[in-house]
């Protein structure tokens, strides 16, 4: 397992998503991705927030952070989210205004180093798994390639990541196929929100939060039938 600098571990880590609205493409050019790219590396300079990894995906993005303060998060992501929509207008007049994304963003806890690496690969891995690729690594729009990239004719610069050591090995990681339970872990977070981690640890955090929703099966209760 690649090394993290375990004394960043005791703040806040956080799996955030958004989406476009009615799943409309929120990058159609090189362009649109690249200023995307940018606005992340320029709102981490702003806040205290750090990258630890992101992939954008034409209808959606991901992105893993560290917050040193919970109050960072809502306007990190807000600020981005904020300028994001003005300059996708500016960029495609000819679709008018409105909203593009298809509401607020989502935001998964992460407990520990061994989750926020299963994260990580679930992140990076995202364009392999819509076969857009046949290397996770290939992806130009992810915090696993070091390719350039480019607004135009104007080099982007990407955020900058927090420094952990990703190993000689990391690429072959994240091409690995994730464990069945760690993918349909990974789902269930996207979908409905909820943490990853250990299960004490989740129960602790969603009584605590008002987050049973997010970890309660889906459905109605099923009915015990007693047997006579």
């Amino acid at each position: 397992m690649p090394r993290i600098n375990r004394g960043a571990l005791e703040q806040g880590f956080f799996h955030v998503l958004n989406r476009g609205n009615h799943r409309q493409q929120l990058f159609q050019t090189n362009d649109d991705y690249a200023l995307f790219i940018g606005l992340l590396a320029s709102a981490s300079e702003r806040l205290p927030v750090k990258v630890w990894g992101y992939c954008l995906m034409p209808n959606h993005w991901h992105v893993v952070i560290e917050v040193l303060r919970m109050a960072d998060l809502s306007k990190w992501v807000h600020g981005i989210c904020n300028r994001h929509v003005r300059q996708f207008h500016r960029h495609n007049p000819r679709l008018g205004g409105g909203h593009i994304y298809q509401g607020r963003y989502k935001s998964f806890p992460i407990q520990d180093e061994s989750y926020l690496y299963n994260v990580l690969c679930y992140v990076e891995a995202n364009p392999l798994r819509a076969k857009l690729v046949s290397r996770a690594q290939d992806w130009p729009w992810s915090s696993l390639s070091r390719a350039k990239v480019y607004d135009g004719l104007v080099e982007v610069a990407r955020p900058k990541l927090a420094p952990w050591d990703r190993g000689e090995h990391w690429h072959e990681t994240v091409n690995q196929p994730l464990s069945h339970a760690s993918l349909d872990s990974m789902r269930q977070s996207v979908a409905r929100g909820t943490p990853q981690g250990q299960p004490q640890w989740i129960a602790d955090l969603t009584t605590k939060h008002g987050l049973e929703p997010t970890v309660r099966a889906r459905g109605r209760p099923r009915k015990l039938v007693s047997k006579e």
